[in-house]
């Protein structure tokens, strides 16, 4: 498993330059479709796995939904990526709120049982992180 971050955009440039989908397999044999109907001019690519027949099919079927899971699985990645940035800007500011609720020099709230000196400063930088990582509004694929 690679530790490098996948590039969202290179992988969708690579599935926007393939020939459209959806692509269907036919034994060992991938084609594009027409209709839902297999056509020999719409034929991709073939699978060569001679000793193993069951194998090829299967490698066929993997390619062959390759074509519209791999556009599938980038944009539920990017729904996720910005679902998680949101979260944590919220967390952020959250965790920012109660440590200015608690500040001894700053809280609007009576003071009896404050537990910490003033770090509003660090409230402060939380604020600033959450801004930064708060999603931008998603783009339209």
């Amino acid at each position: 498993m690679s530790t490098t971050p996948l590039n969202l955009d290179a992988i969708e440039a690579r599935a926007n330059a393939a020939t459209p989908g959806p692509w269907m397999a036919d034994g060992h044999e991938i084609y594009g479709s027409g209709c839902g109907v297999l056509d020999i001019e719409q034929w991709k690519a073939e699978t060569l796995r001679i000793e193993d027949p069951e194998g090829a099919k299967a490698d066929a079927e993997f390619m062959a939904h390759a074509r519209t899971d791999v556009p599938a699985l980038a944009a539920e990645i990017r729904r996720l990526r910005a679902e998680l940035a949101e979260l944590r800007a919220k967390t952020l500011t959250t965790e920012a709120d109660e440590i200015v609720l608690h500040c001894p020099d700053h809280s609007p709230q009576d003071q009896d049982g404050v537990w910490m000196d003033c770090h509003c400063a660090v409230a402060e930088d939380m604020r600033q992180r959450a801004a930064v990582t708060a999603p931008a509004a998603p783009v339209a694929r």
